[in-house]
């Protein structure tokens, strides 16, 4: 899918939409990556991608009860990509556009849970991009 097919999608009210596609938020094409096509579409809500390759985990509470954790890493696919060839993955990044500007997050960290995304969002530190 690229940046050209979601275009075409209508618009939607969407809080929050976490997208799992490796890259899915690379910041060397933060104008024109997935995430950012689709904060586009989704009527001020925010979309949560990775800078870096997705990659599912697991982490145990201190109840013992197994979670899962989403990683966002610097692998061979990812460093592929770069436009700068020394650039560290920042992790999880937020988009959204406010006033038909678009923002981008400071980093979420490098791992994530489902909790951390539901819940922590509203908290990100907003700039422009």
């Amino acid at each position: 899918m690229s940046c050209f097919d979601i275009s075409a999608f209508d618009n939607k009210n969407v809080d929050k939409l976490f997208l799992l596609g490796c890259n899915a938020g690379h910041l060397d094409y933060k104008d024109n990556n997935v995430a950012s096509a689709f904060a586009k579409k989704i009527n001020g809500g925010c979309v949560i991608a990775s800078d870096g390759t997705n990659h599912l985990s697991w982490k145990t509470n201190p109840l013992g009860t197994k979670y899962r954790v989403y990683l966002s890493k610097s692998d061979i696919p990812y460093k592929r990509q770069l436009i700068k060839e020394s650039r560290d993955n920042e992790g999880w990044i937020a988009y959204k556009y406010v006033n038909d500007k678009l923002r981008v997050s400071n980093s979420m960290g490098k791992i994530l849970s489902l909790y951390d995304i539901l819940e922590n969002v509203d908290e990100v530190k907003w700039k422009m991009k």
